[in-house]
């Protein structure tokens, strides 16, 4: 039987492995939110991370697949819950909410066409360190262009093609060495969050 995505959970789950993955300098890039607002309350830890709430990946993948909710829907809460993280922390580099929520609206009409999409349902973040069409990619570095990437990295393409919406780009080390700047443990400030995939770890314990 041929199957409806080259990806598999395995092969999801090391894709994740190696996005959440690399990189640490002196200085760091100031976070860019476009076609977005930013108010509201300081980075809180919660049950769950890119499914728009207090929803398990899993729980939002059968709730798409059974219809009781949109992946626009879903995408739309998430980037509220970034917008809304007023804690200074420095999590995300690029998130841009009118590239996302069309990508969640591509999503939505191939489902309704009947394509089968795994991670349909599912917002990510990816590591400043992969291409990600229409988004600069920085490596951390305010040195690297600031130009959007042409294209998807396979990684990406991947994760897009099984239907996950990428919201944005998740800090990391100036090339990939020293600390990040400014970043800190969303449970403690006076504790870091780790350095190579910085912001990714972030975002994950702080529910965003």
């Amino acid at each position: 039987m041929k199957k409806s995505t080259d990806l598999t959970r395995r092969g999801f789950i090391k894709a994740l492995g190696i996005a959440g993955g690399a990189a640490l300098l002196a200085g760091h890039l100031p976070t860019t939110v476009t076609a977005s607002s930013a108010g509201g309350g300081p980075t809180a830890p919660a049950s769950a991370a890119g499914t728009g709430g207090n929803l398990t990946v899993a729980a939002a993948i059968e709730s798409v697949r059974k219809k009781q909710q949109t992946v626009t829907a879903i995408t739309t809460r998430c980037l509220d819950r970034i917008a809304a993280d007023t804690s200074g922390n420095v999590v995300w580099v690029t998130v841009d909410r009118e590239l996302a929520m069309a990508e969640a609206r591509a999503v939505d009409a191939r489902l309704a066409a009947g394509e089968k999409l795994p991670l349909a349902g599912v917002c990510l973040g990816v590591k400043d360190l992969f291409a990600i069409k229409g988004l600069p990619m920085r490596c951390g570095s305010p040195l690297t262009s600031a130009a959007p990437s042409a294209a998807d990295a396979r990684l990406v393409a991947q994760l897009k093609k099984a239907g996950a919406v990428i919201v944005g780009t998740t800090s990391m080390p100036n090339f990939a060495y020293g600390p990040t700047p400014g970043a800190f443990n969303p449970y403690n400030r006076e504790h870091t969050a780790g350095s190579s995939s910085t912001g990714s770890a972030i975002a994950v314990a702080a529910g965003q």
